[in-house]
């Protein structure tokens, strides 16, 4: 066998292992974020706290739920940057209050929070979540 197919099998193993890698990878973060789900609350000023009390109301009373945080504005901030730049002055921008959940790798009954948050606090809401339970997670084709 020649150098140059030798390097060529070694590429090919290498290839093989790195896509198996990322494949592990990228089934540990589908993991991990079927796990979550972000409530928005719009509101702003004084009831946007108040909104936001709320919501936490009725998610730490909502099964299924394991815990939900509040993501920081500086959080917010590290995350849109990216996109945005460092230069662009965020707080000036009505930025939503963002509340992140987890299912403690359970599941929610994503369409009744919808309905309980849409009722309860007007200015919240979840955007289409993968952490639903398995009755209402869409069946695989």
């Amino acid at each position: 066998m020649g150098l140059g197919t030798a390097a060529m099998a070694f590429l090919a193993v290498f290839a093989i292992a790195l896509a198996a890698m990322l494949f592990r990878l990228g089934d540990s973060w589908r993991t991990e974020l079927a796990d979550t789900a972000t409530v928005r609350i719009t509101s702003a000023g004084e009831a946007r706290d108040a909104d936001t009390e709320a919501a936490l109301e009725v998610l730490r009373t909502t099964p299924g739920i394991a815990s939900a945080r509040i993501i920081p504005d500086l959080e917010q901030q590290a995350l849109l940057e990216p996109w945005f730049g460092t230069d662009l002055p965020l707080d000036t921008l009505p930025l939503p209050r963002l509340i992140e959940l987890d299912t403690g790798g359970g599941g929610f009954d994503a369409r009744a929070l919808g309905l309980r948050l849409a009722g309860e606090v007007p200015s919240a809401s979840l955007p289409n979540s993968p952490a639903t339970t398995p009755a209402t997670r869409p069946s695989s084709p």
